[in-house]
């Protein structure tokens, strides 16, 4: 059955603009903050974060610069994503394709960034690539889906859905069956997914999903 407490909760999205780069700006109405992404792969961080991050966690892309020291002279650095959790744990995110990544002089600033904010309490700078987010269909599942947050959680119509089912897992293919049988919009079990009202493993293909009741 579906539970009240499963539902996705706002949680805090904070952004700010770079005079840099250019830049992907979108508002998300269900958290009501503008965020700012200065590529697709930043894009597809900021999804995974929504859609994975706890809702009591605060979440900011493009935090406040850092000022520190390199080689003896003042500089700063903005960090991709900024994520804070109640116990006061922070991870402060670099998102870069590997290429770039492994590059000296970027793998350098990376190991200067990472004993600079070594230094901070409960603070761990981390470097994410195409590796680490987008793997296998999870990136693509998410921006399916990321459009269903802008619609109340269908409670009521996947507690419909799945009243009398006694198997505990089922397909895609076999939810639609149900759904279709019971003259039940197929697009109830999209909306649930993202809401996290049913769960799958969403690294799979969308149509290969199987579901855990």
């Amino acid at each position: 059955m579906v539970s009240e407490m499963s539902i996705m909760k706002t949680r805090r999205l904070l952004a700010k603009q770079s005079g840099v780069r250019s830049t992907f700006i979108g508002h998300s109405d269900e958290f009501g903050h503008a965020t700012i992404k200065e590529s697709s792969l930043e894009l597809d961080y900021f999804n995974w974060m929504v859609f994975t991050l706890p809702a009591e966690v605060e979440f900011i892309m493009q935090p406040p610069k850092h000022y520190y020291h390199l080689n003896g002279k003042d500089t700063h650095y903005t960090a991709d994503g900024h994520i804070r959790y109640p116990s006061g744990k922070i991870y402060v995110d670099e998102v870069k394709y590997k290429e770039d990544a492994d590059k000296p002089a970027t793998a350098y600033k990376h190991s200067v960034l990472k004993e600079e904010f070594s230094k901070l309490e409960n603070t761990t700078f981390r470097v994410l690539t195409e590796h680490d987010i987008r793997v296998g269909e999870r990136a693509e599942n998410f921006k399916m889906l990321k459009p269903c947050l802008k619609h109340q959680p269908p409670v009521k119509a996947l507690e419909a859905l799945l009243s009398n089912v006694k198997q505990s897992q089922l397909s895609l293919v076999e939810l639609f069956d149900i759904a279709d049988k019971k003259k039940i919009d197929r697009g109830v079990i999209k909306n649930a997914v993202a809401h996290q009202l049913l769960r799958a493993d969403l690294t799979v293909a969308w149509k290969d999903l199987v579901f855990t009741l």
